[in-house]
């Protein structure tokens, strides 16, 4: 039997949970606002084929912080043997550039075409926000109300894209309303690309 068809052992998934809740407040000290997993391990169905989705709000993008971080993250993969993302290893966001584009998505509609990667990576940021987490961490860098409403936020844009994407596919209500926010935006994305994307 294949690795990639043996079930991910449930004491691994443990091990990210723990690991990432202890290194991340260690790494990033007084700066972290706050971390969490997403993606599949986040929803509880990753494996053996899946990377570590990773998602850190800091109060300033760190140097040796962040360079630490991405050594870890990938020391992390290894050791696990999983695939890790060579182009995005773990989402590491600034809070006031976080606040700016939640703002930028707060100001408009979902358009006929995403024209740059500020306002994707602004979109792929908040859906990250509304999916579920494994492993949350709040730092001193955000106060709970603080981090509760960057949440809320997330919140309101995912029901107001689900109600714009429904209104420009053609698939039934039913049928998109099985597929979570991040498959129905991303089929969306397929003919919204704009070029260099």
């Amino acid at each position: 039997m294949k690795k990639s068809e043996r079930s991910f052992p449930v004491e691994h998934r443990r091990m990210i949970e723990a690991e990432f809740t202890a290194m991340v407040p260690e790494i990033f000290g007084d700066r972290l606002g706050f971390a969490f997993v997403f993606g599949g391990f986040g929803k509880g169905y990753g494996g053996w084929n899946h990377d570590i989705d990773m998602f850190v709000a800091v109060d300033l993008l760190p140097t040796d912080d962040g360079a630490r971080f991405i050594s870890w993250y990938f020391d992390l993969h290894r050791r696990l043997g999983l695939p890790p993302d060579h182009d995005y290893p773990g989402e590491l966001v600034a809070l006031d550039d976080l606040d700016r584009r939640l703002a930028l998505l707060e100001s408009r509609r979902i358009r006929g075409v995403i024209e740059t990667q500020y306002e994707y990576e602004a979109i792929l940021w908040a859906d990250a926000l509304i999916e579920r987490k494994l492993g949350v961490v709040r730092g001193p860098a955000i106060t709970q109300d603080g981090f509760e409403h960057v949440l809320e936020r997330a919140a309101r844009l995912g029901a107001r894209w689900r109600t714009e994407i429904r209104a420009i596919r053609s698939e039934s209500p039913e049928e998109l309303d099985r597929l979570d926010l991040r498959r129905l935006f991303k089929g969306h994305v397929r003919y919204l690309k704009g070029p260099g994307i």
